[in-house]
Formats: C-alpha cells, structure tokens, sequence
C-alpha cells in the first residue's frame, strides 16, 4: 500500500473537522499574526454568545497544549491582568481541567480577563509545542496559518 504525503498545512487526520473561525483567530495570536488589540476587538465586537463560543474554543485548545504551571505564571504576567482577578485566581489554586471549565462559567463582566489570560495561556504552551513537539515540518493544519 502506498504511503499518502503530507504538505505543510494539510490534515494528518481525515476525522478531524475544519478550524472555525475563532480556532483560526486564536491560532494567528499565538503564532503572532495579529495583535492582541485585534483579537480583543474580535472578541468586543461579539455578542455575549459568541464570546462564550471564542472562550470554549480557547478550553478545547488549552487540553490539547498542556500548560505547564510555570507556562500559567508567565501568561498572567503577560496577560496584564490583576493576579487577584478571578480567571488569575482559579488557574493557580486548582488544576486546569476543574479551573477552565469554572473560568467559563463567570459572568460576562468576567470574559475580557478570561480571554486575555487564557490567549496568552495558549500563545505560551503553543509556542511551546510547536517548537519541542512539531519542529520545522509540522503538518498540523493549525501550525501552518
């Protein structure tokens, strides 16, 4: 049987779906494509519902990048938000599976820290896995923008 040949950019799984929109988004941060201002006026300019879609995309990448706790205090310095905020609070006190999914259940007054710190999460941990993971001929559709 013929062993089939990936390009940069094309999917090593049949079963995996397509980015949407906001994994896109939330991948050109961390790779450093657009800004932070512009990912954050994505994000205002969403409803209350689509900024809970952006935030659950963020959950699904951040179990697929493993942050390490080092990784978190490097993104809440980096993030710039108060280590006293509540997103900052629960990503030190409790492990990520119980503190991300708690993260999603604030308030809206809540989800501009949450983006802010968990993009900087991802951006960290994805540098990260890119780097010591992937390597130069990665063929994750995501690492290819």
């Amino acid at each position: 049987m013929k062993k089939e040949m990936l390009v940069p950019g094309q999917l090593r799984r049949k079963n995996r779906k397509p980015m949407n929109s906001s994994e896109r988004l939330i991948n050109e941060y961390a790779q450093g494509l657009i800004s932070q201002e512009h990912l954050r006026a994505f994000f205002k300019s969403s409803t209350d519902s689509e900024r809970q879609n952006i935030l659950n995309s963020l959950h699904l990448l951040l179990i697929n990048v493993k942050p390490t706790k080092q990784e978190l205090e490097l993104a809440i310095s980096a993030s710039r938000i108060n280590r006293r905020s509540t997103p900052a609070v629960l990503l030190l006190q409790k492990q990520l599976n119980i503190a991300i999914p708690q993260i999603l259940k604030l308030p809206p007054t809540e989800f501009a820290n949450s983006l802010k710190l968990l993009a900087e999460v991802f951006k960290i941990s994805d540098t990260r896995r890119r780097t010591e993971e992937c390597g130069p001929y990665c063929h994750h559709e995501w690492h290819n923008l």
